[in-house]
């Protein structure tokens, strides 16, 4: 029995080190766009064939570093290591070992080593893990249209592959949305998401506390972060004729440090949501906003004025139910202005500091929920609290069909 014992051992050893050579030489043979990342494959797969059974450890797919920090955060009050793997090739391309079937071998190493894997914002980069028979659980996590950065001539291939996987019994997947227009989204373009979470970010920023935020002198300025052509073209012109005080700060400065020192940050939104409001609430920053009508006199009268999901501006209740800055529930933490001749008026007569302390009071509240919702996700909890289920797609789309649903 000894001997066989053995017999059985070497020849497990010898088919991971030949699993492991395999890899080895395909990473080394990959394209030379894609060796950037090779370095970072390698350190992933190296005790991929040997599993800690005791190992808490999730891969976090995303090219976003406050995203990772944010998962790393919660993830951590969980007792969760997680590690961030940057895809080594570019968002609107597969990698090119895709078209020999040669990656197959680097994702079923990865599933081999890790129970969960989470893939953030860009679903296409999950694609691999859904074509490998992957036997981790694959967590969704779409902070955007499940099909950004997919060519159009794949767009529905990859449709195909993603809704019919959701259906797959075999297959341990979750989605989670920031919004419900996500979901809305996929419906009207033939996928219908069975079950998900909805889950916002926590809002938190390494290296940051509340503290030296709320110890800095606020100035009579209001912050204009410019991100947009509305922002430059729009909301800079229109202070800058009515000789309101403000300041132009620059995307990649924004975070709460910068912003600090203005008594409010204004936002003309152009997107349905955005980590950054509950990182304002965080730490303390005050947002001010058009009003719901406002806002649509602006994308109706300007060919400058950008929004992402302009189908919902005319719906019924389109911006309070898809959007997080008209939720009913946040509408005491924003500052509405109904014109732009209004500003003025709202910097000295609003309570800036009551919605700031209110705002963190939502944040705490928030991110002890967020933590429970993951809690639930990784299993760590046995109840289906948080979890919203549709046993039929939520809307009729002009397609006349789904790719993964028939009544």
């Amino acid at each position: 029995m000894s001997f066989i014992s053995r017999k059985k051992t070497l020849v497990k050893c010898l088919l991971i080190l030949i699993l492991i050579l395999f890899t080895f030489i395909l990473t080394i043979e990959l394209p030379k766009s894609e060796n950037e990342y090779n370095a970072v494959i390698q350190t992933h797969l190296k005790n991929a064939f040997i599993k800690n059974e005791t190992s808490k450890e999730i891969l976090y797919i995303s090219r976003n570093q406050n995203a990772v920090d944010n998962m790393k955060y919660i993830m951590g009050k969980l007792g969760y290591e997680v590690y961030n793997l940057i895809p080594w090739y570019s968002p609107k391309k597969r990698p090119q070992c895709f078209n020999n079937g040669e990656c197959s071998t680097i994702f079923t190493a990865l599933c081999r080593k890790y129970e969960y894997i989470i893939i953030n914002e860009i679903a296409s980069d999950g694609y691999g893990y859904l074509n490998s028979g992957c036997s981790s659980k694959i967590i969704f996590e779409l902070n955007n249209r499940y099909d950004v950065n997919i060519p159009k001539e794949e767009t529905r291939e990859f449709s195909i592959k993603f809704s019919t996987s959701l259906m797959n019994k075999n297959k341990e997947i979750s989605v989670i949305i920031q919004n419900s227009y996500e979901n809305y989204y996929a419906c009207m373009n033939g996928v219908h998401i069975p079950s998900y979470h909805i889950i916002s970010s926590t809002g938190y920023v390494n290296g940051i506390t509340y503290e030296e935020i709320e110890s800095v002198e606020k100035e009579e300025l209001i912050a204009i972060v410019e991100k947009t052509n509305q922002d430059s073209l729009i909301a800079k012109m229109e202070l800058k004729k009515r000789d309101i005080p403000f300041e132009m700060v620059a995307w990649k400065n924004c975070n709460p440090k910068t912003l600090a020192k203005y008594k409010v940050q204004l936002i003309l939104p152009s997107q349905i949501t955005s980590s950054k409001i509950i990182e304002n609430f965080r730490y303390g920053i005050v947002m001010m906003i058009p009003s719901e009508a406002f806002l649509r006199e602006m994308i109706t009268e300007s060919d400058q004025y950008s929004f992402d999901a302009p189908d919902i501006i005319y719906m019924d209740e389109g911006l309070e139910n898809y959007t997080t800055w008209y939720n009913d529930k946040l509408k005491d933490l924003f500052v509405f202005f109904n014109s732009w001749d209004d500003v003025r008026g709202l910097l000295h007569s609003v309570n800036f500091e009551k919605i700031r302390i209110k705002a963190k009071e939502f944040a705490e509240k928030q991110e002890l929920k967020v933590v429970d919702q993951w809690s639930e996700i990784v299993g760590k909890t046995t109840n289906d609290k948080f979890l919203i289920k549709h046993k039929k797609p939520i809307c009729k789309n002009d397609m006349g069909f789904f790719f993964n649903y028939s009544d």
